[in-house]
């Protein structure tokens, strides 16, 4: 027998010997089940809030990437551009 299986059965045996205990212990077990539902409703909000400012966060770290990858090639090029007269010089020279 399973320990589900067990609960449930003592739950029921509580049902049938003290109903006027056990409706009172079933609405506060609704209440609980309520509460948990209103709870993990809320988590849920959260959890969603978060997602959708961390996917923001990325793309705005994506875009800024792309922005620095670009500034980094226009800066290789320059100092390409500038450096390559001077090796072209002591090339020449040798």
């Amino acid at each position: 027998m399973s320990y589900a299986h067990t609960v449930l059965s003592k739950k029921i045996c509580f049902l049938l010997f003290f109903p006027a205990t056990a409706e009172g212990k079933v609405e506060e077990e609704f209440t609980v089940a309520r509460l948990y539902v209103s709870k993990m409703k809320s988590e849920v909000k959260n959890l969603a809030s978060r997602a959708a400012q961390l996917e923001e966060a990325q793309a705005d770290g994506s875009a800024r990437q792309g922005g620095l990858e670009k500034e980094l090639s226009e800066a290789r090029l320059l100092i390409g551009e500038l450096l390559s007269p001077f090796f072209s010089k002591l090339f020449v020279d040798k």
